[in-house]
């Protein structure tokens, strides 16, 4: 059974507290998702960190430059600024992230 199957909270979520290790069973992980992004941020970080491992930062850096600008500016009455920040951020992960990372059907 791969790993994602086996124990999809510690793949949904950065904090989650799995019962056991993820298995590490080669050296190629691929992770199967339906809606990483629709579901949160920090989920779509855990899956690409589990994927490529460090290939896309530490939560920390990942919440500091995509998670919270994009979540600001989405939010209802943000300001200009935040809006333009996300949309910028948006298009980053749209054109140079997701073609490296991301097969769609």
């Amino acid at each position: 059974m791969p790993a994602s199957e086996s124990r999809p909270s510690a793949l949904q979520s950065p904090w989650a507290q799995p019962t056991g290790p993820i298995p590490r069973t080669g050296p190629i992980r691929i992770a199967l998702t339906g809606t990483a992004i629709q579901n949160s941020y920090m989920e779509f970080w855990t899956l690409l960190d589990w994927a490529n491992p460090g290939s896309v930062g530490t939560e920390k850096q990942w919440k500091k430059t995509v998670a919270d600008p994009l979540a600001a500016g989405q939010a209802k009455g943000c300001k200009e600024e935040e809006r333009l920040r996300a949309n910028g951020v948006a298009e980053i992960l749209r054109d140079k992230l997701l073609p490296l990372y991301f097969l769609r059907r």
